[in-house]
């Protein structure tokens, strides 16, 4: 009679982790198109940032650039911080040390921006940052 063999680890909790994280890229990206459509929608105020990286010619901000920037800096930061997780027993830990330097290494110190877009720009990302950041540390595995 053949005897069962060590049975693997239970995955159980993955998928429920899963729809947590989900969840909190969810909210992030919510806040930020809800931003967006009150301060430029509502409130009609002008938002414009440089065409390209260092260009003196500027553009409105749209909200399609807004709802897309926001689900690849949230997909990129889960992608991250899971790959993380699985290479170092504090991968958490680096991961926030990490979001902390991208936060501040995005927002808009380049000459351009008016003081309004500059405060627009400051809460668009350090919600952004918070909402994952804290969501995500909320939804790590526990051993």
């Amino acid at each position: 009679m053949i005897q069962p063999t060590q049975s693997l680890p239970s995955r159980a909790g993955t998928s429920s982790s899963v729809l947590a994280r989900l969840r909190v890229l969810m909210v992030a990206t919510g806040f930020v198109v809800v931003q967006w459509l009150i301060v430029v929608g509502l409130l009609g105020v002008r938002i414009t940032v440089p065409t390209s990286p260092g260009a003196v010619e500027r553009e409105p901000l749209l909200l399609g650039p807004v709802f897309f920037a926001s689900l690849i800096a949230g997909f990129s930061a889960w992608g991250l911080l899971t790959l993380l997780e699985r290479l170092f027993s504090r991968g958490l830990r680096i991961w926030t040390g990490i979001s902390i330097t991208v936060f501040v290494l995005t927002l808009p110190f380049m000459p351009g921006f008016s003081l309004g877009e500059r405060l627009f720009l400051l809460v668009e990302h350090g919600g952004m940052f918070a909402i994952i950041v804290l969501g995500m540390r909320r939804t790590r595995a526990r051993p």
